[in-house]
């Protein structure tokens, strides 16, 4: 029984260590090409928020052009009523 516990607990250590060594292999001859994979998908939605933010700045622009416009129009009329 402590045979077969010894022997399944070894097993499980020699997976962890293969893991460990087949993930810092990958690593090593990867990690340039996924963080340049990384970098450019950062990139990508980093320029997608810029582009949400400033349409949304300009329709919000638009829109505070229009109001003021139209306040000065009413404001006119007032003007041209008490005249």
């Amino acid at each position: 029984m402590a045979s077969m516990l010894l022997a399944r607990s070894r097993a499980i250590a020699a997976w962890f260590l293969t893991d460990a060594a087949f993930i810092n292999i990958n690593e090593y001859f990867y990690r340039d090409e996924f963080e340049a994979e990384l970098r450019a998908l950062v990139d990508e939605d980093r320029t997608k928020i810029e582009q949400r933010i400033t349409e949304t700045l300009r329709q919000k622009g638009q829109q505070l052009d229009e109001e003021i416009a139209e306040d000065f129009r009413l404001s006119g009329l007032a003007d041209d009523r008490e005249e």
